[in-house]
C-alpha cells in the first residue's frame, strides 16, 4: 500500500502535506466564531481556538490548567503551540478560524 501523502486535521477542515504545507482549509468566518465561543461560555476552561499556523499561538486558551490531570500530558507535549488570552474573544484577530 502506498504511503499517504497527506495529514488530514480539525475534524477534516485542514489538509496538509506530511511536511506540513496547507493544502486546503474550510475555517469559520470571524462573526460565526465569535457566536460559537459567546454560545459555549460554560466550557472555556476546555475550549481552544486552534490556528491553521506554525510555532507559538496555534492553540488559544483563555486559561491552561498546567496541573490539570485531565488536560496535563496534552499541553506538556504541545508547550510551545499554546497560548493564553483572556478573554478569548480577543484572539480572534484574522478572518477565519477553525
Amino acid at each position: 500500500m502506498p504511503e499517504v501523502p497527506t495529514i488530514i486535521v480539525s475534524g477534516g477542515a485542514v489538509t496538509k502535506s506530511r511536511d506540513g504545507v496547507t493544502l486546503s482549509r474550510r475555517a469559520l468566518p470571524a462573526a460565526i466564531a465569535l457566536r460559537i465561543l459567546d454560545a459555549t461560555r460554560q466550557f472555556r476552561r476546555d475550549m481552544g481556538v486552534v490556528f491553521d499556523r506554525s510555532g507559538v499561538n496555534q492553540v488559544m486558551y483563555e486559561q491552561i490548567a498546567w496541573d490539570d490531570p485531565k488536560h496535563q500530558g496534552y499541553f506538556e507535549r504541545n508547550r510551545d503551540a499554546l497560548g493564553e488570552v483572556s478573554p478569548l474573544e480577543a484572539c480572534l484577530t484574522e478572518d477565519r478560524y477553525r
